[in-house]
């Protein structure tokens, strides 16, 4: 993902063929798992939160078989 990032700080912006490569890399990272879980009611839930001077957010989780807390 860097050449793609290193294009924030660029002052004259061209797209070439490793931009495309690192955003489709990250595609398919994130294909792999997906990150959205449906709950399971037997087991307890919990709540992710952050703030800032502009917002609120929260997260429900909860974690599953491999013990790994995921966003559901």
């Amino acid at each position: 993902m860097r050449p793609v990032l290193d294009l924030l700080t660029a002052e004259h912006v061209e797209w070439g063929d490793k931009h495309t490569q690192a955003v489709e890399e990250v595609m398919e990272q994130l294909k792999k798992d997906c990150f959205l879980k449906l709950p399971s009611y037997d087991r307890p839930f919990y709540v992710a939160t952050d703030y800032s001077g502009l917002g609120i957010g929260a997260v429900l989780m909860q974690y599953d078989d491999q013990n790994r807390l995921l966003p559901l």
